[in-house]
């Protein structure tokens, strides 16, 4: 088994990517976020520019396909894990995305749109949004007080769909 690259809790890596994980306006003023899970961060790595990928090393033997995904890679200690998912367990999995290009031709006659004003439970903007996916909407247009689309909670319950579908604020 690998040796991790970082054993640290408190390296300044760690640190970045759980303030991204925290804070709404630093994945504003970073134009980044980070995503939890071998299966969401593949989904995302698809539309969204891959930064850094954290893994444990039993999650890379687990998911093989995460070796191919860009970006720098770290193999992280299980308990470096637990900082950055914020629980005792977790898949071992992390991500550091940057946010996904801007529509273009936005907004664009005959397009279909999903119109989101002060839905705050970031639960239910991911699942919108993935429905919104699903129905082939054409971009997801988020007004008022919001949750922010790219918090961990919507990213999970979008399951990918916030990488996949343009979100316009």
């Amino acid at each position: 088994m690998q040796q991790p690259d970082i054993t640290s809790r408190d390296n300044a890596r760690i640190k970045y990517a759980c303030k991204l994980a925290q804070s709404a306006a630093f994945r504003q003023s970073e134009q980044s976020f980070l995503a939890e899970g071998s299966k969401l961060c593949l989904e995302l790595a698809k539309t969204c520019p891959l930064k850094v990928l954290y893994t444990t090393a039993r999650a890379l033997e687990h998911t093989p396909a995460l070796a191919g995904l860009d970006g720098e890679r770290y193999t992280i200690a299980d308990h470096v894990a637990e900082k950055l998912a914020g629980v005792p367990s977790s898949q071992g999995v992390f991500g550091v995305f940057g946010f996904p290009p801007p529509p273009a031709g936005f907004p664009a006659p005959g397009g279909r749109y999903l119109a989101l004003e002060n839905v705050q439970d970031p639960g239910n903007v991911g699942a919108l949004v993935r429905s919104a996916a699903a129905f082939g909407y054409d971009a997801v247009i988020l007004g008022g007080a919001c949750a922010d689309p790219f918090s961990p909670k919507t990213l999970r319950a979008s399951m990918g769909a916030c990488g996949r579908l343009p979100l316009v604020r």
